[in-house]
C-alpha cells in the first residue's frame, strides 16, 4: 500500500479545507450547506509541498525515506485530461478483488478540484481522501486538480502508478475503517508529523 509520498508540484492555487485532527471528524459544510461525512483518514492520501513552502529545490518527488525521483520532462502529450483519469479510475478499481468494495455505497468519485491538505500550512496537497457516513456513505474521493498540481508534466504512465497507489491508499482507510482498526491513520499522522518538522513547522 502506498505511503503518504512528498512532491514537488509545478504552480496553480487551490482551496483550503478545515483541520483534521487524527482520528477526527470532518466538520466540512458541504455546497449544499448539509454537514459533510467524516473523513477517516487524517493523512488524506500522498501529500506535496508547494514550492514557496518547501522553499523550491529540484523538481521531483521526495517520498518518505527522503529519496528524491529524478526530473519528469514534459512527455508533449499536455497535462492528462479528466476523461482519461476517469479511464484510468476505472481500469485501476477493476483490478482489485470485489471484497474490497464491500460498504463503499459511494464508490469511487473523482472531483476536478485541487484540494489543499488543512494542516500543511498551505504548501501540502491531498490527493484522495477517504469518507465515511453522511448522504454518500462511505466513498473515496480523488482530487484531478492536485494531480494535475503535483504532477503538471508527468508523462501518462507516471500519472497512472501515482493514481493507483492513492487509490489503494484510499481502499486500506475503507478496509481498516469496516474491521474497526486506524493503522493507516496513525502511520498518516506520523509522515506528517514528521515532515512538519523537517520544515520548521509543528
Amino acid at each position: 500500500m502506498d505511503r503518504n509520498d512528498i512532491n514537488q508540484p509545478g504552480q496553480a492555487p487551490g482551496p483550503s479545507n478545515q483541520p483534521i485532527e487524527p482520528g477526527g471528524a470532518a466538520g466540512r459544510e458541504s455546497a449544499s450547506g448539509a454537514p459533510a461525512p467524516k473523513r477517516e483518514n487524517s493523512g488524506q492520501g500522498p501529500v506535496a509541498p508547494d514550492d514557496d513552502y518547501a522553499g523550491g529545490g529540484a523538481a521531483g518527488r521526495e517520498s518518505a525515506s527522503d529519496a528524491l525521483a529524478p526530473k519528469r520532462e514534459n512527455s508533449g502529450q499536455g497535462p492528462v485530461t479528466l476523461d482519461e483519469m476517469e479511464q484510468m479510475l476505472d481500469e485501476l478499481a477493476a483490478e482489485l478483488p470485489e471484497v474490497f468494495f464491500r460498504e463503499l455505497n459511494g464508490g469511487i468519485v473523482l472531483l476536478p478540484q485541487t484540494e489543499r491538505h488543512p494542516r500543511g500550512q498551505g504548501g501540502l496537497y491531498t490527493l484522495g481522501c477517504y469518507f465515511s457516513g453522511g448522504e454518500m456513505g462511505r466513498y473515496i474521493a480523488i482530487y484531478y486538480g492536485s494531480f494535475l498540481r503535483v504532477f503538471p508534466h508527468a508523462p501518462r504512465e507516471e500519472i497512472r502508478r501515482e493514481l493507483r497507489k492513492t487509490l489503494r491508499h484510499e481502499f486500506r482507510h475503507h478496509v481498516e475503517s469496516l474491521c474497526g482498526e486506524n493503522g493507516l491513520e496513525v502511520e498518516d499522522e506520523i509522515f506528517l508529523q514528521n515532515y512538519l518538522r523537517s520544515r520548521g513547522g509543528k
